[in-house]
């Protein structure tokens, strides 16, 4: 994005979080399923074109066992429709099961990298695997051997690509924090290992990179000395040329039990979030995880967690959060799944917050009464937040689902002297939604006359309504006839006897 249009998106984000009633509604959604496929999706991401990246995994085969493929699927954010399908399967016995579990964007707009595992009949267990997809059609995959799972992928620039993820260590279920170094022709540089001695559980889950260029991972890690804490949400800052720890956070749950990070994202000034879960209670049959939030800052000496927010979906169940994403002007978004009484399962959570950790609103959604609807993936644009996961319909299957919400502001929160203007924001040139040839104005007094200014008091364009039809057209130029520039622009309609009404308008070139 460039510098220009992220400061006009925060101003645009400043000015709808100051209407008052604000609340969160669904701007559109997509399902992706059919008759005998269930699919999950994992991980969103979003291109410089304004289209989506959603990876997951379908079941393809249920003849001999349940048999599954990964799958990327590159989403219209104009026709909110697939576009194309990539899907990738591994060589081993059908009742497990291959995924994608994260995608990251290529900057240049040439394709995406997904991560993920398929398995491995060599290696008899599951085995990471990165994949090109670019827009020529063209697939290069290659299998990690020292991994079985990438669950969290960054690209730094166009050089690098950063792995995160799991490896078998040592005995039964024991588990390693895995972090690899990847150019994008596949060479592998030494990878990170979080090997433990005591044949526990560790894992990485997400992974981002800030803009020096530091690589932050987040998982868990399990604690069993001085005392047993079971596992811990874990994060990690590392120096992206050597992948050394600088430094590393263990938090610990109300009960020392099961917590985790499942989500990871930088904010402007360099703050850290963490999504995730933490056992509020548990029993010897059932842990009650209750969705987390948190903010991690760096204060360069130490690590403070500034703030961090649960909730308890009402059944002792996982109510977890996964993505989570950072707004320019530093709201910070976050979606899972919460466990709301009755018969229903997951429902779909989708949350605002702010800085200080004050949740804005939020927004539940149940689709199928008996099934689970969870959001996992989350990317942030110009007209909302849009989340990816899984949707279950009333036969019980489950689906690829992505969806864009927006801010509705109820028609009383407005001043009644206030007049709307559409596209809003005007993207000319961009050939998305918010692309058009002008902005059109309707329902103004008839006649009137539109000034146009900018926030600082200055009119850059006068235009009449000489046909008194209460419409007027702006092709963003200024009464010189050059284009205006990317801000936020203030317009007023007068008429004799109509008093003066009034609106804005966000320019985003």
């Amino acid at each position: 994005m460039k510098s220009g249009t992220r400061l006009v998106y925060a101003l645009l984000m400043v000015l709808m979080a100051s209407q008052a009633g604000a609340v969160i509604k669904l701007r559109w959604d997509y399902s992706w399923k059919t008759n005998d496929a269930r699919s999950w999706g994992y991980g969103i991401a979003k291109d410089p074109e304004g289209d989506f990246y959603i990876v997951g995994s379908q079941l393809y085969n249920e003849v001999v066992g349940d048999r599954y493929q990964g799958i990327l699927m590159k989403i219209s954010g104009f026709y909110q429709y697939p576009l194309w399908t990539r899907t990738i399967n591994g060589t081993g016995a059908s009742i497990y099961e291959d995924s994608f579990k994260a995608v990251a964007a290529d900057p240049r707009g040439f394709g995406a990298v997904a991560g993920g595992s398929i398995w491995s009949v060599a290696k008899n267990a599951p085995q990471a695997v990165l994949a090109y997809y670019w827009l020529t059609g063209t697939t290069a995959w290659f299998a990690l051997p020292d991994a079985n799972s990438v669950e969290g992928v960054a690209l730094s620039g166009t050089n690098w690509i950063f792995a995160a993820g799991i490896r078998q260590g040592g005995a039964g279920n024991a588990t390693d924090i895995w972090v690899a170094k990847y150019g994008y022709d596949g060479t592998e540089q030494t990878p990170y290992v979080y090997a433990n001695p005591f044949n526990v559980e560790n894992g990485a889950l997400a992974i981002a990179v800030d803009a020096a260029g530091f690589v932050y991972v987040a998982g868990y890690r399990t604690i069993t000395a001085p005392s047993s804490q079971g596992k811990n949400i874990w994060l990690g800052k590392f120096d992206p040329a050597s992948l050394n720890l600088l430094w590393e956070v263990n938090l610990d749950g109300p009960v020392s039990s099961t917590d985790y990070a499942s989500g990871l994202a930088i904010g402007p000034s360099g703050e850290i979030y963490l999504s995730g879960a933490v056992t509020r209670s548990s029993t010897y049959y059932q842990e009650n995880l209750d969705l987390w939030i948190g903010r991690i800052d760096d204060t360069g000496a130490s690590r403070v967690l500034s703030w961090s927010w649960s909730i308890d979906g009402g059944e002792r169940d996982n109510d977890s959060a996964w993505g989570v994403a950072v707004s320019q002007d530093g709201y910070l978004w976050a979606t899972g799944s919460l466990d709301t009484p009755g018969s229903h399962w997951a429902d779909l959570w989708l949350g605002k917050f702010t800085t200080s950790g004050m949740m804005v609103d939020s927004w539940v959604k149940d689709y199928s009464g008996s099934g689970d609807d969870i959001g996992r993936g989350l990317v942030l644009d110009a007209m909302g937040p849009v989340v990816c996961g899984v949707t279950t319909d009333i036969m019980t299957r489950e689906g690829i689902y992505i969806a864009q919400f927006r801010e509705w502001f109820p028609a009383p929160s407005l001043p009644p002297d206030f007049i709307s203007a559409y596209p809003n924001p005007f993207r000319p040139g961009s050939g998305g939604l918010n692309d058009a040839r002008e902005i059109v104005i309707r329902s103004l007094p008839s006649g009137c006359v539109v000034r146009f200014y900018t926030l600082s008091g200055v009119q850059v364009r006068q235009i009449t309504d000489w046909d008194k039809d209460g419409k007027i057209s702006w092709d963003a130029k200024n009464d010189s006839g050059k284009d205006v520039g990317s801000g936020v622009y203030i317009f007023a309609a007068t008429a004799p006897g109509s008093g003066t009404k009034k609106g804005k308008v966000v320019i985003i070139r």
